[in-house]
């Protein structure tokens, strides 16, 4: 049995990536995340957003029952796509979106999905028997709605789109534990470096202590060295005083002996002329 596959409307593709777009700008301005940095710049994020329009839109010609929309397909990504793109990849997931993630995003906006020659969903998958279903039973219930070849089966009323839905919901939450954890460890890391730096300005602090008290020692030897400089030139400047004071007295003691030979011999006048020549010529 043969399917006609449309091509890619530009349209659908311009409009799912404009859903895609406001949806994280709205998304980024909750959680603080900035874009640009997120993605090493605004042209990167573009390039990002297109890609995963196309790709959606390159599935969804193969996938999705077009005759049994309500709406047109473009109005319709442009309303829901970019919410229900990001119920299934966070903002910083964006660059992982693959192509086993476009069925994800089909149930979560809840459109209707082909079903042909026995393939399971989601196209190229593993049916989930989770929920108590089995293949025969999943089969059955899908060939009772086939019609002309081909049957429109919408996820929300399916337990794979159901089962799918929970494990979505499962891998956010984990990915989010995941990032909460990293902000933590990233945290962690910040404290021990602040750590570091504080230890290691401690070290420096006490280097610096000890080289001050180093200084302060040679400046107390210093001041020892001249203290004993000078107490050993007040010694030799006691000596030299000592030494006059002996020599004064040995002239005194001059002078009286001469005084005495002088007195004996009862020239006292001689006397006095002496003592007046011996002060001059000293």
């Amino acid at each position: 049995m043969s399917f006609e596959i449309d091509p890619p409307d530009p349209t659908a593709v311009f409009a799912c990536a404009v859903s895609l777009r406001d949806a994280c700008e709205e998304k980024a301005a909750v959680c603080g995340i900035n874009l640009n940095d997120e993605f090493q710049g605004g042209d990167q994020f573009w390039r990002e957003v297109m890609r995963i329009a196309e790709l959606l839109e390159t599935w969804a010609c193969e996938n999705v029952a077009f005759d049994a929309l309500e709406d047109v397909w473009p109005y319709l990504l442009e309303e829901k796509f970019g919410c229900a793109c990001l119920e299934h990849v966070h903002v910083d997931g964006l660059t992982t979106f693959a192509l086993m993630d476009c069925p994800m995003v089909a149930m979560n906006m809840e459109v209707p999905l082909m079903y042909r020659d026995g393939r399971n969903l989601p196209p190229d998958g593993t049916v989930s028997t989770t929920a108590g279903s089995s293949q025969q039973a999943l089969e059955t219930c899908l060939h009772s709605q086939i019609r002309d070849g081909s049957a429109p089966i919408r996820a929300r009323i399916g337990t794979i789109g159901a089962g799918m839905r929970a494990t979505g919901q499962g891998m956010r939450a984990t990915g989010q534990g995941m990032r909460a954890a990293g902000a933590e460890m990233r945290a962690a890391g910040q404290g021990m470096r602040m750590t570091g730096e504080g230890m290691r300005m401690t070290g420096e602090g006490t280097r610096a202590a000890g080289q001050g008290m180093r200084a302060t020692g040679q400046g107390m030897r210093a001041a020892g060295q001249g203290m004993r400089a000078t107490g050993v030139g007040m010694r030799a400047a006691g000596a030299g005083v000592r030494m006059t004071g002996e020599g004064m007295r040995a002239t005194g003691a001059g002078m009286r002996a001469a005084g005495d030979a002088k007195m004996k011999g009862g020239d006292r006048t001689g006397l006095f002329h002496d003592f007046i020549s011996l002060f001059a010529a000293e």
